[in-house]
């Protein structure tokens, strides 16, 4: 409880990290839909690790496409997690020369 009411403070301040940390967090608890929420809060502002965070949220609940879509973002603003996890994705689906690209 001191971790979420601290990174609860910390994102009424304005800070996009303790935003993606509190997503964290939630995930941790299981409450997905929280996590959800502050992952894409601090995407909006501009914040990568939570747009990587939001394409590895996608791709444990299946959502495969939706995953792809925010990997493919961080890893243009050279997020490395999200480029390893866009060969991974593109290995699953046998597109193996797309994931070769991403290797």
């Amino acid at each position: 409880r001191e971790a979420e009411d601290f990174y609860m403070e910390a994102r009424h301040r304005g800070h996009t990290q303790a935003t993606s940390n509190l997503g964290h967090l939630y995930v941790q608890q299981g409450q997905i839909r929280k996590a959800d929420d502050l992952f894409m809060e601090a995407h909006r502002k501009g914040h990568t690790q939570a747009t990587f965070n939001l394409g590895v949220l996608y791709q444990q609940q299946g959502q495969i496409g939706k995953a792809e879509d925010f990997f493919m973002e961080a890893h243009r603003k050279g997020q490395t997690e999200a480029t390893f996890n866009l060969g991974i994705l593109h290995q699953q689906q046998g597109q193996l020369r797309e994931a070769e690209d991403f290797y």
